[in-house]
């Protein structure tokens, strides 16, 4: 029988907001927060990946990943009296679905849960951290989910929310149209199905950062290198420095000298960061960045104090050290009479490594 794990990347509860203890989906955070520590604290320090003995039935099979009723997926815990049916309901729920009258057990048996799970074969719940979506919480604010784990089931007995738990173990509210976003992105990386025409849409909306960073996110699990160097390269030209600096982040770790070439040229934009630069450069361990790396070394830099120079002559030492070539030994050499000290003992202890062959 092929067992189905439900994965939680343990996390303790966050800390509740500081709104209405009446407020519904406050009362709703507070049940994802106790299941979230619940399972935590029963369970190893990383990754909670814990068998239930109905998954087969849960799934029917299913070899795709699935959602059904919490109470369902957890069964397993509260057979073994590991986590008390009250942390499934809420109160609105229970306003909402039956009589207060009736005890959280009763309320499971009639109804199903207040929450919804996702849970998947075990083989296929690989690398969901790569999953950082940017949204909007409810009160507006920017906020990072990872993949879904937990959310309510209707939203109508919310005030229009979704209060959520994601695989990290954080606890967000989002409002119905935000989370119908994030769900279908968590979908669609998932099954690897977002149209690159619609990633592309994504990526030209330079002014959103969120946006493009998202696109980004769906670009690398695209899977074609080359298509994503030709747009990683063409988010170096954006006035958005947040989008450069992901962009030439993204391209230090494509280890050829097409990227050396693309983030090279960035020496020459004064509004790029030149230690950013330098350790992108080292990233990517080509020889071509060598001569790059010489031309940060070569600028006045007039704007910056002292100090902010020093930190970049710093970050170049460091970046020829990933490069085994002649051409970065002899730059070191260099460095190592450095009037600073920190710069020439970087330069002195990248020159005691083995040297090329």
């Amino acid at each position: 029988m092929k067992l189905i794990w439900v994965l939680v990347l343990l996390a303790a509860g966050t800390t509740a907001r500081a709104i209405d203890p009446n407020n519904p989906s406050f009362q709703a955070m507070r049940s994802l927060s106790s299941i979230s520590a619940e399972l935590y604290l029963r369970d190893g320090p990383e990754i909670l990946a814990s068998v239930y003995s109905a998954a087969n039935d849960v799934s029917r099979g299913s070899e795709q990943m699935t959602v059904c009723s919490a109470e369902k997926a957890l069964d397993f815990y509260i057979i073994n009296n590991r986590l008390s049916p009250k942390y499934l309901t809420t109160l609105a729920y229970l306003k909402a679905r039956s009589s207060m009258e009736t005890s959280y057990s009763e309320a499971l048996k009639r109804h199903g849960s207040a929450f919804e799970i996702c849970i998947m074969p075990v083989d296929q719940a690989t690398n969901l951290g790569q999953f950082i979506w940017r949204t909007r919480e409810a009160d507006g604010s920017r906020v990072v989910c990872q993949f879904p784990l937990l959310w309510v089931k209707r939203s109508a007995l919310y005030l229009g929310t979704r209060p959520i738990l994601d695989v990290s173990g954080r606890n967000q509210i989002l409002v119905e149209d935000q989370f119908s976003e994030y769900w279908q992105a968590a979908l669609d990386w998932y099954n690897c199905s977002r149209p690159l025409k619609v990633i592309d849409q994504m990526l030209a909306q330079t002014g959103d950062t969120d946006i493009v960073l998202n696109g980004l996110m769906f670009l690398k699990r695209h899977g074609d290198r080359e298509v994503l160097q030709d747009r990683l390269e063409s988010l170096l030209v954006s006035t958005n420095r947040q989008v450069v600096f992901h962009a030439i982040n993204e391209l230090a770790a494509i280890p050829n000298e097409r990227a050396v070439a693309a983030i090279g040229k960035m020496v020459d934009r004064s509004e790029v960061s030149r230690e950013q630069i330098a350790q992108a450069l080292g990233k990517t361990g080509q020889p071509g960045a060598v001569k790059h790396l010489e031309r940060v070394l070569g600028q006045k830099l007039q704007w910056l104090a002292p100090k902010d120079k020093v930190f970049i002559r710093l970050a170049v030492a460091k970046a020829l050290a990933s490069i085994p070539t002649k051409e970065a030994r002899e730059v070191l050499e260099r460095l190592v009479g450095d009037t600073d000290p920190g710069v020439s003992a970087a330069a002195k202890r990248a020159l005691g490594a083995e040297p090329p062959k």
